[in-house]
C-alpha cells in the first residue's frame, strides 16, 4: 500500500471546475492545514478516505454544492 504524508499545506480555493479529490486518495496525513473554499462543484470530499491527521486545521467554506462530509470518516486528529 503506498501512502503519502504531505509536510505543507493543501488549499483549494476558486476552483469552480473542482469536482472530484480523486488523486489525494494515498495522502493519511497533512503536516499543516488543508481548507476547501469555494470551490462551487465539489459535492463531497470522497479521495480523503485514508486521511487519518491534520497537524494544523481543516477549514471548509462557502462550497455551494457540498452537501456530504464524506471522505473524512477516518480523521481522528486536527491540532490547529
Amino acid at each position: 500500500m503506498i501512502t503519502i504524508d504531505f509536510d505543507g499545506n493543501i488549499t483549494f480555493i476558486n476552483n469552480a471546475a473542482l469536482i472530484s479529490l480523486a488523486g489525494l486518495d494515498n495522502v493519511t496525513s497533512i503536516g499543516e492545514n488543508i481548507y476547501f473554499g469555494a470551490n462551487d462543484a465539489l459535492t463531497n470530499l470522497s479521495g480523503l478516505e485514508k486521511l487519518t491527521s491534520v497537524n494544523g486545521y481543516l477549514g471548509i467554506s462557502d462550497n455551494d454544492a457540498l452537501t456530504s462530509l464524506s471522505g473524512l470518516d477516518n480523521v481522528t486528529s486536527i491540532h490547529g
